[in-house]
């Protein structure tokens, strides 16, 4: 399944955009963007701090554009998911990388699509307080608006949904929303 997960990431990566358009159009202002997010799902809360960098600034803003994204997210499960489990404790963490798609629809308005790989680990204690650290590795994808200003420089923020698919021994799959701010430099 990683194998072709890993394919499938290695082809999307590589889509190159390339587009006519008058020099007289307006352009993608920012070059970097930092967003820290808050998501609560069905299983989980957790908060993840992202870097996205846009190397598309030549590309019209009405077309669309595939900056590469970096992200550490930090979760903590649902107390009822967790009172299921055979564990006392859990913990992850796990650094993500992958494309999103950023489309203008209005003013400063985009949709926003993601799509991310997850690596990181887990650490579980049993009711026996045998401590165990897992490899974590997940897939992660998202939907919303989100508000990027003109300025070189501003604020940004955003509201969506995510769906997250993981190898996690407490929960394999949580769906929620995501609150993003964050700032274009």
């Amino acid at each position: 399944m990683f194998r072709y997960l890993f394919f499938f990431l290695t082809l999307a990566s590589s889509v190159s955009l390339y587009s006519q358009f008058n020099q007289n159009q307006p352009l993608h202002p920012w070059k970097n963007m930092v967003l820290i997010s808050k998501s609560v799902g069905i299983n989980s809360e957790g908060t993840k701090a992202a870097f996205y960098t846009n190397r598309n600034r030549r590309v019209p803003a009405k077309e669309w554009i595939f900056p590469w994204g970096l992200g550490f997210e930090q979760s903590e499960i649902r107390e009822n998911v967790f009172l299921k489990s055979d564990y006392i404790t859990f913990s992850s963490r796990y650094f993500s990388i992958g494309r999103n798609g950023f489309k203008h629809f209005k003013k400063d308005f985009y949709f926003n699509l993601m799509l991310n790989v997850g690596l990181g680990n887990e650490k579980l204690t049993d009711f026996s307080f045998q401590e165990t650290n897992r490899f974590l590795a997940g897939l992660e994808t998202s939907q919303g608006l989100l508000y990027i200003p003109k300025s070189k420089f501003g604020f940004a923020l955003g509201l969506g949904v995510f769906e997250k698919l993981s190898t996690s021994k407490i929960y394999s799959f949580d769906f929620g929303i995501v609150f993003s701010l964050g700032i274009t430099i």
